[in-house]
């Protein structure tokens, strides 16, 4: 859809018309399909999708695009609904019901009576979970190190890091990414109940986000989950995992802006806490800068901030991801910033720049709509 946005906005347009299969293919949402309906109608190019038969330059075809369009998100609700509901029986029959956990693997449950498929393979008729012994034992690991030796989250990471411990995803696309152990890593694996035995499903309902186009979900009301104890699949004792909850809420107490500033699924619940988050890089590593030590304090004189800002691969996952151990006082970085703007930004010369280049975008704007 980007490449298709990208092309219908270019004033050189490359096509006249957009060909498709059936609308389907185009998207199975009803407002997208209408918007993207619109917006290749204004700029007068053709839809055509073949096996409906539709084509918006036909009579009556805004009225067809927003009925096909209702139809095809009608039938991904209904295919979700059924996929959920099989995903349930498969839980409740003791098969995995999806998705990967550190210190587990999946395998194939076959049909007892030796049936095959259409490919003359066994029948497979689910899939069961069982321990990964090599990944078990650094979860225990880490419930004992964080719960009997209070090691914290971070130094838990950095250890992992340093004794060259794989990281969940390691194997996978996300190893590039993720780049070893992380605060985030641990406490997902702190927090899963599953590790206890007490295996929940449905706990959260996943959805499209309209603004980012990325998976986000929201947690459903606990009465719509499904429960079941799996005492085989417990990897640490209950007296262990008791521990490492009363800590866990321990912390959330003693620092609930952590806990404040997103919402299930990742969505920021408002605007960055600080005035360079998200726009500072490592010159050495290429990770993140953020806030990694000091604190605000209140003097005689008022409030005075010793935060500082460091690489956070070097501070939260240990030297041997980066070797920049440099910090950098919050209020010196923030007042330089400020004040190179106020220097290059509000310029004369510089506004005066800006104010005839913008004459000429808009002189050249006028002149492209009037050869339209």
């Amino acid at each position: 859809m980007l490449v298709l946005g990208e092309g219908a906005r270019n004033p050189a347009r490359p096509f006249d018309a957009v060909v498709v299969d059936d609308l389907s293919r185009l998207t199975r949402e009803a407002d997208t399909t209408m918007s993207v309906f619109k917006e290749l109608k204004h700029r007068g190019i053709r839809l055509v999708s073949v096996s409906d038969g539709f084509d918006s330059d036909r009579r009556g075809a805004k009225l067809e695009a927003g009925m096909r369009g209702l139809m095809n998100e009608a039938y991904l609700d209904d295919l979700a609904d059924k996929t959920h509901r099989g995903l349930e029986g498969q839980f409740l029959r003791g098969y995995h019901a999806g998705g990967h956990l550190f210190g587990y693997r999946s395998e194939p449950a076959f049909e007892p009576d030796g049936r095959t498929d259409a490919h003359g393979e066994r029948a497979v008729v689910g899939h069961r979970i069982r321990v990964e012994e090599t990944e078990a034992k650094v979860i225990r690991h880490i419930f004992h190190l964080y719960s009997h030796e209070h090691i914290s989250v971070n130094e838990i990471a950095r250890r992992l890091n340093a004794d060259a411990v794989p990281w969940p995803g390691a194997s996978t696309g996300f190893a590039v990414k993720r780049k070893g152990w992380a605060h985030s890593s641990v406490v997902t694996l702190l927090d899963s109940e599953k590790y206890a035995g007490h295996w929940v499903w449905n706990r959260r309902r996943w959805f499209k986000d309209s603004q980012s186009g990325k998976r986000r979900y929201v947690k459903r009301p606990e009465s719509e989950w499904t429960r079941k104890e799996i005492a085989e699949l417990a990897l640490i004792g209950p007296d262990t995992w008791c521990a490492a909850q009363a800590r866990r809420a321990e912390q959330r107490a003693k620092y609930p802006h952590f806990a404040s500033v997103v919402q299930p699924g990742g969505v920021l619940l408002g605007p960055a806490r600080h005035l360079l988050s998200g726009l500072l890089v490592c010159g050495t590593c290429g990770g993140a800068i953020s806030i990694v030590g000091g604190q605000k304090k209140q003097t005689a004189a008022g409030p005075v901030d010793y935060r500082t800002y460091g690489c956070t691969n070097r501070f939260r996952k240990g030297r041997e991801f980066c070797t920049n151990a440099k910090t950098t006082s919050l209020r010196k970085l923030e007042n330089a910033v400020i004040s190179g703007l106020q220097r290059e930004v509000l310029h004369p010369q510089a506004v005066e720049r800006f104010i005839q280049r913008f004459r000429v975008r808009v002189a050249e704007e006028f002149r492209r709509r009037e050869r339209n």
